[in-house]
């Protein structure tokens, strides 16, 4: 189990630039950003006070907009709790109903669409903000998963993604050409499996 922030369970204050700095530090992953909507509970009030950006409907992370405009309302508080309160299956998302590589660029179009929004007249804070999306979507792994998974049009696209987050696209595309590499570490996983299955 990876926890979505690092240190055990703390309450945030968001009163300046540096506490939602330290607090996108902290982040292992998009769920220190809200992505996992079962897992968060907020005061209703705060819910209803946010003017709502319909440009969000269809990204997957729309209400990550609102929650987002709460803590960057300064004066606000988040307790995260580092036990899970709410079970996920890993093996159960639904937003890879459409297939891997779009499951894959649903984190980018959201993300990055938000930190335009949000920081984008903050460098520090856009900065610190991209650097959570890299943690979930490690550069060369993500890569090298897109070169298996996704056509031309979904490989272009995620090479657009990384050079916004500072990867040159000739970087990202010369990984795209080890997707033979890619192919075969995969099948010696799956035989390693196999074999480690009809041993055991």
């Amino acid at each position: 189990h990876r926890r979505w922030l690092n240190g055990g369970s703390r309450l945030f204050s968001f009163s300046n630039e540096a506490d939602l700095i330290e607090y996108f530090s902290k982040c292992n992953s998009v769920g220190g950003l809200f992505s996992y909507l079962s897992s968060i509970i907020v005061k209703r009030n705060k819910w209803s006070d946010v003017i709502f950006d319909e440009s969000y409907i269809g990204t997957a992370y729309a209400h990550v907009y609102i929650l987002l405009r709460i803590i960057n309302n300064m004066n606000s508080t988040l307790q995260y709790i580092s036990l899970p309160l709410v079970d996920c299956r890993g093996d159960n998302d639904t937003f890879e109903s459409n297939g891997k590589a779009r499951r894959i660029k649903i984190d980018f179009i959201g993300y990055l669409k938000l930190r335009e929004d949000f920081y984008n007249n903050n460098t520090k804070i856009y900065i610190s903000f991209g650097r959570v999306l890299t943690k979930e979507r490690p550069w060369f792994y993500t890569s090298l998963a897109m070169a298996c998974y996704g056509d031309s049009t979904d490989r272009a696209e995620l090479a657009s993604f990384y050079k916004k987050l500072g990867y040159p696209k000739i970087a990202t595309n010369l990984i795209f050409r080890l997707k033979g590499l890619a192919s075969y570490t995969k099948k010696i996983k799956l035989a390693k499996m196999v074999i480690k299955k009809i041993f055991s």
